[in-house]
C-alpha cells in the first residue's frame, strides 16, 4: 500500500514522510520545499503540485490541498509503475483511451488496497478514494485527511 496504517506517506523521491497535521509551515521548512510547486489559493485552500512524485516504485503526478494551513487531500493520477513495466501510453487528449484509464483504475486500486468493488475506505486518520470519472476522463486516488487529527512529528526527513 501506498499509505500506512496511520496515514503516513513516504515520498521516497523526496526523502520525505507525509504525516496527518502536515501544514504549510512544515512545508516551508522541510528540506524538500522547492519539490512542492505552489498553484494557487482559493478562499481557505491553497494547492500544491509535485510532479513526479515517487511512492513503492510508482510515479504520480499529485496534487495537494491545505485547507487553513492544514493537508487536507492528496490526489494522485499513476504515471509509472516500474515493479510491474507499465506506463501511460495516453499522455495527451489524442492518445487517450477508455481502456486505459480502466487499467490505471485497477492498478490504482491495488495500491491503495481496496477490492474490486470497493470504491473507497474510511481509517481513523481519514479515508482513501479510488475511481474513474467519467465526467473529467480520468482515474485517480484521493487521499483526505480528518483536520482534527494531530500528530506530534508533522513531517520526517531521512
Amino acid at each position: 500500500m501506498i499509505i500506512d496504517k496511520k496515514g503516513n506517506i513516504q515520498l521516497e523521491n523526496l526523502g520525505l514522510i507525509l504525516t496527518p497535521g502536515f501544514t504549510i509551515d512544515d512545508l516551508n521548512n522541510c528540506p524538500a520545499k522547492n519539490a512542492f510547486i505552489f498553484k494557487g489559493t482559493y478562499g481557505d485552500w491553497v494547492s500544491y503540485s509535485i510532479n513526479p512524485l515517487i511512492i513503492h516504485d510508482c510515479e504520480f503526478a499529485a496534487n495537494i490541498g491545505f485547507k487553513k494551513n492544514t493537508i487536507a487531500t492528496i490526489t494522485m493520477v499513476l504515471i509509472k509503475d516500474e515493479k510491474n513495466g507499465w506506463e501511460r501510453k495516453g499522455k495527451d487528449w489524442d492518445s487517450w483511451s477508455l481502456q486505459e484509464e480502466k487499467e490505471v483504475n485497477k492498478i490504482h486500486h491495488t495500491l491503495v488496497g481496496l477490492d474490486k468493488d470497493e470504491k473507497s475506505k474510511e481509517f481513523e486518520w481519514g479515508s482513501i478514494y479510488s475511481g474513474y470519472d467519467n465526467i473529467s476522463g480520468f482515474s485517480s486516488i484521493t487521499i483526505r485527511f480528518k483536520k482534527e487529527l494531530k500528530h506530534k512529528k508533522k513531517w520526517l526527513f531521512w
